[in-house]
């Protein structure tokens, strides 16, 4: 299996695994995000951004690669700056609370197409598990196989950063918590 396929299937089974915790998935943001993240306590929508940008921003810099390398899933380059400004406005539906309210979270999944041996992916991986581990966070492996090793992290705030790095390249997968507020369905009753 192709280390793109491989790292399809395994966003595949975060999406499955955490659609189980109450939020739905929907491909809708322009940045092309792949999964959802839970439900949590309400933040307001400046600290679900901060907490996401900062978690997205620290990631793609210890990724030591140049930022110019990553791209969003629709090919376009990632620029730090850029998302900085578009950060307020990235949102993907991800449930309704009772009272009709929609929900929406940020998510965007980047990609860097490299060649790396086993070697080098798997250093890239024990790299990237040291740095969050220095900045406070809790790792996990999320799976592996014979071309591929995924990583992730929660932070404090709700956003689930998933690291993947590979045989083609590397990966990182971005969701926040799913507690901004939208309009209220006019259909809730």
């Amino acid at each position: 299996m192709d280390v793109k396929l491989s790292l399809r299937v395994g966003a595949a089974a975060l999406v499955g695994a955490l659609a189980l915790t109450g939020c739905s998935y929907t491909d809708v943001d322009v940045a092309g995000g792949t999964a959802s993240s839970s439900t949590s306590a309400a933040d307001s929508p400046a600290e679900v951004n901060q907490d996401f940008e900062q978690a997205v921003l620290g990631t793609v810099e210890a990724s030591d690669l140049p930022v110019g390398e990553w791209r969003y899933a629709g090919e376009k380059q990632f620029d730090s700056e850029y998302f900085h400004r578009r950060v307020p406005q990235m949102s993907t539906y991800c449930g309704k609370k009772e009272d009709g309210i929609e929900l929406y979270n940020k998510d965007l999944r980047l990609e860097a197409e490299y060649r790396f041996t086993k070697e080098d992916y798997l250093k890239k991986s024990e790299e990237m598990w040291a740095y969050w581990e220095s900045q406070g966070q809790k790792p996990y492996v999320v799976g592996s196989d014979s071309s591929s090793k995924k990583i992730a992290y929660k932070t404090e705030g709700g956003a689930l950063i998933q690291f993947d790095a590979g045989e083609n390249g590397l990966m990182i997968f971005a969701d926040s918590a799913c507690v901004l507020p939208g309009e209220p369905d006019p259909l809730a009753s």
